[in-house]
């Protein structure tokens, strides 16, 4: 069983609030106002070129595996732990590197969403990210992972996704591609490993 939790955005958030020394703006408004750039900043959650019909959407789920061959008790309490009680807690540890994939409770559909906008974020120094960004700029950060597609879940191929995270043959495959190798070649190894795999499943 694959259990899906927060989708990790690019931790610039908080350099350009200048909740950081190493990454200060230096732009040349940002001298007078360091919340500029946060300020004037905008998101594209979804990118679509021009010989595509549909637009593209990415995004970094962390997730739970729980084993078929597992204590599924235990395993199973701190899953609903963490979508629960620990589940704010653990995001606010860095909200600016954490967007809930949870929006809610079917009491609360924007319980979560709303207080990871509150929560203190930054490295040397913390405020909300809603102190620095537009609601509408939050509000597609939240809403952006309702256009994940998650891969394999909706084949019905659960049981491989999570045999998939040991191995991780396509994020390597990724990997060899951006640091040059052929992308033909790295697709066929990756499709082979991904295949050998699939073969040791029950």
């Amino acid at each position: 069983m694959i259990v899906h939790d927060v989708t990790s955005p690019n931790t610039a958030a908080s350099s350009l609030a200048g909740l950081r020394d190493d990454a200060k703006p230096s732009c040349s408004e940002c001298r007078g106002n360091p919340e500029f750039l946060a300020q004037n900043t905008g998101v594209v959650t979804t990118i679509q070129g021009p010989d595509s019909d549909e637009a593209a959407v990415f995004g970094e789920v962390t997730s739970w595996t729980i084993m078929a061959d597992s204590s599924t008790d235990p395993a199973s309490e701190f899953v609903d732990y963490m979508f629960g009680d620990g589940y704010v807690p653990w995001i606010a540890i860095a909200p600016e590197g954490k967007i809930p994939v949870r929006a809610g409770t079917p009491d609360d559909p924007t319980q979560y969403s709303e207080e990871w906008a509150t929560l203190p974020a930054g490295v040397d120094r913390k405020a909300p990210l809603s102190d620095f960004f537009a609601p509408e700029v939050l509000e597609a950060l939240t809403t952006g992972p309702e256009d994940l597609s998650r891969w394999a879940l909706s084949q019905g191929e659960g049981d491989l996704f999570g045999a998939l995270q040991g191995e991780l043959p396509v994020a390597t495959a990724v990997n060899e591609v951006t640091s040059g190798a052929d992308p033909e070649d790295a697709v066929g190894t990756a499709a082979e490993e991904v295949r050998s795999i699939q073969e040791t499943l029950p």
